[in-house]
């Protein structure tokens, strides 16, 4: 309505004044009203539309992700009560199943620590925050080296060999190091999760010019090229992928971006996927 009483003022004789005697200007000046009032109203109905259809979107979201995160949840819960079960009736008889237990309920402790850490990353970035880093000067060689021991049982238990091709020497680059077990925690998670039995899961550290370079290479099931360039977005799970949040790898590029560092995805359908991540070293 402003609109039309300044249209009307400005632009139309009598110029800066108001004079409904002169013929045709009422008719001029109602049929600019009625028609902005119908913009106006056909606006306010298309913005409440597409306000429903976000809002409908978002509680699709949710229940997508509750589903995924009960579905996360459930398997190594339902794990480790199974191994505790069988712990409780074998005791302490059979030392190579306590020890398998006790191996299998630590694992799968680690990726229920690992989910909750992703998800409250993931509230942080959604609300705005960042993600608390502390950064220290750390050997990337001998934190993965130690750090990847705790999913050889897992691996072994699903019929999956986990080799280590691990550089000489010491790669020193400023990271927080619980970031960077939550990234590797990521990646060897999802190539288990993908990879065949019987097939085998590459974790290779080494320098490459000014980098350090972290790669977790599988013979899984692939991604599709189509989608090869989304699998980094926040919900988007691969027309492939098995249950999950679909955060994981969006946390990830976060961490790395964060260290100055990039992350790089190569895929081959039905012939496995390799994860690059380069960090850059410190000198000397």
């Amino acid at each position: 309505m402003f609109s039309v009483f300044f249209v009307n003022y400005v632009f139309t004789y009598p110029y800066f004044a108001f004079n409904f005697t002169i013929a045709g200007y009422p008719l001029t000046f109602i049929s600019m009203l009625g028609v902005s009032l119908v913009i106006c109203t056909l606006t306010t109905r298309i913005q409440m539309q597409e306000a429903v259809r976000l809002e409908a979107e978002k509680e699709n979201m949710r229940a997508n992700l509750l589903r995924a995160i009960s579905h996360d949840l459930r398997t190594p819960l339902t794990s480790i009560k199974g191994w505790g079960e069988t712990l409780k009736a074998v005791g302490a008889q059979d030392g190579d199943i306590l020890e398998k237990g006790i191996d299998i309920i630590i694992g799968e402790t680690e990726r229920l620590s690992l989910l909750v850490e992703d998800l409250l990353d993931f509230s942080r970035l959604q609300s705005g925050s960042q993600i608390k880093f502390v950064f220290d000067v750390i050997d990337i060689a001998e934190e993965v080296r130690g750090y990847a021991i705790l999913f050889e049982k897992r691996a072994e238990s699903l019929d999956i060999r986990l080799e280590l091709r691990i550089a000489e020497g010491k790669l020193h680059v400023s990271a927080d190091r619980n970031r960077l077990h939550q990234v590797l925690n990521n990646l060897v998670d999802n190539a288990i999760k993908y990879s065949r039995s019987g097939g085998l899961i590459t974790i290779e550290v080494m320098a490459d010019g000014d980098d350090a370079v972290m790669k977790v290479i599988d013979e899984g099931i692939g991604i599709p090229k189509t989608e090869l360039s989304s699998v980094t977005q926040r919900f988007f799970k691969a027309s492939n992928a098995m249950a999950g949040t679909g955060i994981g790898l969006a946390i990830v590029q976060e961490i790395v971006a964060m260290h100055d560092g990039t992350l790089g995805i190569e895929s081959s359908l039905g012939k496995g996927t390799t994860v690059t991540v380069k960090i850059p070293l410190l000198n000397g």
